[in-house]
């Protein structure tokens, strides 16, 4: 038979696993924005500028753009997931979901490719959005805002 202490102790464990569940997730994505930005803040200012900020998607561009026309066709972001999967990258149909959705709003004039001005123009809109004081630097703050806009607009669109 099971004691009433034994009950309550098993009570009390699941409480405090889901919260501290509950806690862990908001601490480990403030954990993996903090090694975002230190990665990203080339000079240590505590603020990413827009050239610190739109470096790495640059280089993600000029490395998929195989052909250097300025353009990523289909076919070269096909081959870039298939050399990313092959390198035990994250090809997973929610990461290939989020792509594919970012990919429909960078395609501006809706041709199906990407080119440097939709690709540019796409991070300079983001930069603007997230920059809240218009000061030509993002900190971590302003991230955590735009974090928390999205995920309310998120929530708020699911209903």
């Amino acid at each position: 038979m099971i004691s009433n202490f034994a009950i309550s102790l098993a009570g009390a464990t699941a409480v405090l696993f889901f919260a501290t569940s509950a806690v862990a997730a908001p601490n480990e994505r403030a954990a993996r924005l903090d090694r975002m930005l230190e990665r990203m803040d080339t000079d240590q200012s505590g603020a990413l500028s827009y050239d610190e900020f739109i470096a790495r998607p640059n280089q993600r561009f000029e490395k998929t753009d195989a052909n250097g026309d300025g353009i990523l066709s289909a076919e070269e972001r096909e081959n870039a997931k298939a050399e990313r999967s092959a390198r035990g990258g994250k090809p997973g149909q929610k990461r290939a979901g989020l792509g594919a959705g970012l990919l429909r709003k960078m395609d501006s004039n809706n041709d199906g490719d990407i080119s440097r001005s939709e690709h540019d123009a796409h991070h300079q809109a983001r930069f603007s959005r997230i920059d809240l004081n218009a000061d030509g630097a993002l900190t971590k703050d302003e991230f955590i805002a735009d974090m928390q806009a999205r995920r309310t607009a998120f929530k708020d669109k699911r209903g």
